[in-house]
């Protein structure tokens, strides 16, 4: 598989970091997001450099989330993950129009969210044939540190080669 082969897009809330805003005691390390007058603490979800750094490695990247664009490129931003997303899609792209996209592979938490967005942005178009679609729904998290998701992940990525 290359980088033109297919696209994977990641959910944020509960799939790439916590599903919630978290409160003390932490059981993870967690960071201060401050999205205009609010503060968040999130958790960032372990082995997430890794299994993006793996994922980059092998297609086009896009986080799609139900999240307005100014909370999630906060966060992104304070996670340090803004750079590895070749598109970023929020509530805000749902409500104007996305481009279609063909042989993609959505990460989400939800599975009924998941497929929300996956008819949005891989319902086919004329003359476009869709090759593969594929949702794949994980635990949503909630900040337990001993949480091997995204390792999962990077395996089923591999046997897909």
């Amino acid at each position: 598989m290359t980088v033109k082969d297919f696209t994977i897009f990641l959910d944020l809330d509960g799939t790439l970091k916590t599903e919630v805003d978290l409160t003390p005691p932490f059981e993870v390390e967690t960071l201060n997001v401050q999205s205009g007058t609010r503060s968040y603490n999130i958790g960032v979800r372990p082995n997430l450099i890794e299994f993006l750094d793996y994922a980059k490695s092998k297609a086009s990247l896009a986080l799609s989330t139900a999240s307005g664009r100014r909370y999630a490129r906060s966060v992104v931003n304070e996670m340090g993950i803004y750079h590895y997303f070749d598109h970023f899609y929020t509530i805000e792209s749902f409500n104007v129009g996305i481009p279609f996209f063909s042989n993609c592979i959505f990460i989400d938490n939800h599975e009924d969210a998941g497929m929300q967005k996956m008819d949005k942005m891989a319902k086919p178009n004329y003359g476009v044939s869709v090759v593969r679609n594929d949702l794949w729904t994980i635990d949503t998290y909630f900040g337990t540190k001993d949480d091997t998701t995204m390792l999962d992940l990077i395996k089923e990525l591999k046997d897909l080669a």
